[in-house]
């Protein structure tokens, strides 16, 4: 407690010292009113806000002339209706939200304050404390603004999910979005790209307020830094400030068009980039905000748009060609004739896969291929039987050699015969895929285009379900006629077996193993031969053609490249698929029966080779692999 009246005046001294400290110091802007609402007192926080170099500025000044000069209407604002005054004369505190101050330059601010009476000895004053709201309200201006923007872009979501779930993603449909989007944005400009397999980009959805030359259907090359290519080079969204030095062809249409700047985002559909959704702003307008990113948003809606059409398409698709395939199985599995299969293939593919031909082809020993089924919805494919060279670029040169599916999109520079008739077809986009039988190229099935658009990328696939039924029904085919021929095989050994075990003398049963051999192997010539200790051989049976050119006891010398003397110099089975190349006397005797191969196997009796048993064919195909078992 103070001992004496120096000691309180030193304390109330002090104590206002501490006071004025601490307004000195305070962040908060406060002044301070007398009675007369004249200012007596102001901070340095509240000088500054108030932009007053010093406190001479504002001291002596009435606090309503200083600060409030107008309503923000620009009406005046009678001291009368001045709230912060009220405490002086009401003793009540006075708190508002918002309200208008006006700086030394004349600027006027939003604030928020409170105002609070204080005793003073000439009678009751206020305490003013007040904040700036300025940067305050703009970002609240901002944030509505924003909500605004979202809630416009939400409610275009909406309406572009609406056209999502009503059907597929045809042209209106992305006209729509192009043309919901643009509003959104406020841009004049938006178009939808869909990236095709031959590097170019096609319009499937446009709008746009000035005349511009991407119209639906369109095809543009994807050259240059224009946003398509920058967004199918990254993957990512992308943005273009200018466009007035950006090479290639979509950027210069856009520079007639009017368009200075735009964005793109990706459209993804099953983890590809299908294409892109692009905008763009005149030379008078800018570009939003991140519009890259906001167009991402759209872009989602428009891959699910194109993902579910692609599933609705490829349940549609599927169906179909499981139909198909039990057609053909339903063939196969009636044992129907392999040229009657092959027909009906040729025929379901060309349909299913809208192509406009099918081609089947067998693959022979010499290099070419046979055409075994053909189609074509205009009726100009080649016909059944026609043989091709498989040499140079083509789709049945290609699969020859590989024994891979393949693909070709024209054959303008492609060289052979095949590429030949590929052209005097009109044919340009065309797929392969092989036809293999019990783990061996058989053939290949193909089909082709002519139109400039490539054949979707699951062609190849979808070919290998009908190439594989193809290769069941050949398989069969072939199972049968081995069943038939062992049939046939048996009987003639049974009629052979039953001369020998009736004691028959061996020239009968010779030539009646000539016949037999002949008429099973379905071959121009058969006969036996008996090795001679003097490098001989001697005809002791024989069959078909050569029964008059070399009848039976024929002794005929040994040497050179022929079967009979191969079996003999080896003891082994032997053959010679062109015998034009066979050499020495016995050969003679083949060229004057005309044959064009033969195979001969050894007859062995008691360890020891005895002769040989010899086939001769006419035919240009080779004997079959199995002729020598």
């Amino acid at each position: 407690m103070p001992e004496s009246l120096t000691d309180l005046a030193d304390l109330r001294v002090s104590t206002e010292d501490f006071l004025a400290a601490v307004l000195d110091t305070a962040p908060q802007p406060i002044w301070v009113v007398d009675p007369d609402g004249v200012i007596r007192f102001a901070n340095p926080a509240a000088l500054a806000a108030l932009g007053y170099d010093s406190a001479d500025e504002l001291y002596g000044c009435h606090s309503h002339e200083a600060i409030h000069h107008t309503h923000p209407d620009g009406t005046p604002y009678p001291v009368a209706e001045c709230p912060m005054l009220l405490p002086a004369a009401t003793g009540e505190t006075i708190a508002s939200d918002l309200d208008w101050f006006f700086r030394r330059d004349g600027s006027m601010f939003p604030v928020s304050y409170v105002s609070v009476p204080i005793e003073m000895s000439a009678g009751r004053g206020a305490v003013v404390a007040f904040t700036d709201i300025e940067e305050r309200l703009a970002a609240e201006q901002a944030l509505r603004e924003h909500d605004r923007v979202l809630a416009t872009q939400e409610a275009s979501l909406r309406r572009i999910a609406t056209l999502v779930a009503g059907g597929a993603a045809s042209s209106a449909v992305f006209a729509a979005i192009a043309r919901e989007v643009a509003q959104v944005l406020g841009l004049p400009m938006v178009l939808v790209w869909r990236f095709e397999h031959d590097g170019t980009a096609s319009v499937v959805g446009a709008w746009s307020a000035p005349a511009h030359r991407f119209v639906t259907g369109s095809r543009w090359p994807v050259d240059g830094e224009a946003l398509c290519a920058l967004v199918q080079r990254t993957g990512r969204p992308a943005k273009i400030d200018d466009y007035s030095e950006v090479p290639g062809a979509i950027a210069g249409a856009l520079r007639e068009a009017g368009i200075r700047s735009g964005a793109a985002a990706p459209i993804i559909v099953d983890g590809d980039i299908w294409g892109v959704m692009a905008t763009g702003a005149a030379a008078s307008e800018s570009l939003p905000d991140r519009i890259e990113y906001r167009l991402a948003d759209f872009t989602a809606l428009v891959g699910t748009a194109i993902s579910n059409t692609a599933s609705q398409e490829g349940l549609a698709q599927l169906a179909d060609e499981q139909a198909a395939l039990r057609r053909v199985a339903t063939l196969v599995a009636r044992d129907v004739p392999p040229p009657d299969v092959f027909a009906a293939v040729a025929r379901e593919v060309g349909l299913l896969l809208a192509v406009d031909a099918t081609h089947m082809a067998r693959y022979e020993h010499d290099g070419t291929a046979t055409g075994v089924a053909a189609w074509s919805p205009a009726g100009d494919h080649k016909p059944v039987g026609a043989r091709v060279n498989t040499e140079g670029e083509s789709i049945v040169g290609l699969v020859l050699r590989t024994a891979r599916p393949a693909r070709m999109q024209g054959y303008e520079h492609a060289s052979g015969p095949a590429a030949a008739l590929g052209r005097e077809l009109g044919l340009r986009s065309s797929v392969g895929a092989p036809i293999v039988v019990d783990q061996r190229l058989w053939g290949v099935m193909i089909v082709a285009s002519k139109g400039d658009r490539p054949l979707p990328a699951d062609t190849e696939s979808r070919l290998a379900n009908f190439t594989d039924l193809v290769a069941t029904a050949i398989s069969n085919a072939h199972a049968r006629a081995e069943v038939d021929r062992l049939a046939v095989e048996q009987a003639a050994l049974r009629r052979v077996a039953t001369l020998v075990a009736h004691e028959s003398p061996p020239g009968d049963v010779f030539a009646a193993v000539a016949e037999e051999l002949g008429r099973l192997l379905d071959v121009a010539a058969t006969r036996l031969v008996r090795y001679e200790e003097d490098e001989t051989a001697t005809i002791v049976g024989s069959w078909g053609r050569l029964a008059d050119v070399v009848p039976v006891g024929t002794r005929l010398p040994l040497g050179g490249t022929n079967v009979i003397s191969l079996v003999a110099r080896t003891g082994r089975p032997a053959r010679i698929d062109d015998y034009a190349e066979a050499t020495g006397p016995i050969a003679a005797y083949g060229h004057r029966l005309d044959a064009r191969g033969a195979v001969g196997g050894p007859i062995v009796v008691a360890g020891r080779l005895w002769g040989a048993m010899i086939a001769s064919s006419a035919a240009t195909d080779p004997l079959p692999p199995g002729t020598e078992a």
